[in-house]
C-alpha cells in the first residue's frame, strides 16, 4: 500500500481473529478477518472476510476520522504484507448506508491500495436490498484466477451457497 502517516493512528490490540482500538472519543472498533471456506478450489487460509464493527452504536463521535482510517489501513497493509491472502467484503445493509461504505472503500483503495492490490466488485441482493461486494487481493497472488472465478460464482448466487 502506498505511504500514509503511520504515526497518526490509534494503537491497537490483538484479539481473536483481528484487532481492536479505541478512539479519543471512546468508540471501540473491531477489525477482524474470518476464513471464508465457500470457494472450494482454494487452499485453506487463502480467503477471508473483512469486517469492521463499532462497539457503541449510540456514540456517533468517532474521534479523528483520519486516525480511524489510518489505523484500519495500517491493519490491512499488515495483513497483505504478511500473507498472500485475499479478503472479501460485503457492505452491511442494516442502516441503509451500504452505498456510503462502498464509496469510502473505493476512496481508500484508490488512495492507498491500487498499486499493490487488485479489486473485483459486484452489486448483490441481500435480504431484498442492493449492496456491494468486493474482493481484494495482491496483484502477485498465485490464486488470482481461482479467486476471480470463485467470486463470480458467489455473486451469481448472491453469496448463498447451498
Amino acid at each position: 500500500m502506498t505511504q500514509f502517516n503511520l504515526l497518526n493512528r490509534y494503537e491497537f490490540d490483538d484479539i481473536e481473529n483481528g484487532y481492536s482500538f479505541t478512539t479519543d472519543d471512546g468508540n471501540t472498533y473491531f477489525v477482524y478477518f474470518i476464513e471464508y471456506p465457500l470457494i472450494d478450489t482454494l487452499p485453506d487460509g487463502t480467503l477471508f472476510t473483512f469486517n469492521i464493527e463499532r462497539l457503541d452504536d449510540n456514540n456517533h463521535r468517532n474521534g479523528s476520522e483520519q486516525k480511524v482510517r489510518n489505523t484500519i489501513l495500517h491493519i490491512l497493509a499488515s495483513f497483505f504484507e504478511k500473507h498472500e491472502r485475499a479478503i472479501l467484503s460485503v457492505c452491511d445493509i442494516t442502516d441503509g448506508r451500504q452505498k456510503v461504505r462502498k464509496r469510502l472503500f473505493d476512496k481508500w483503495y484508490n488512495d492507498f491500495g491500487a498499486t499493490l492490490l487488485e479489486k473485483r466488485e459486484a452489486p448483490v441482493i441481500v435480504e431484498g436490498n442492493i449492496t456491494y461486494s468486493m474482493l481484494y487481493y495482491r496483484r502477485d497472488n498465485i490464486y488470482k484466477s481461482l479467486l476471480e472465478d470463485g467470486f463470480d460464482e458467489l455473486v451469481a448466487v448472491n453469496f448463498y451457497n447451498e
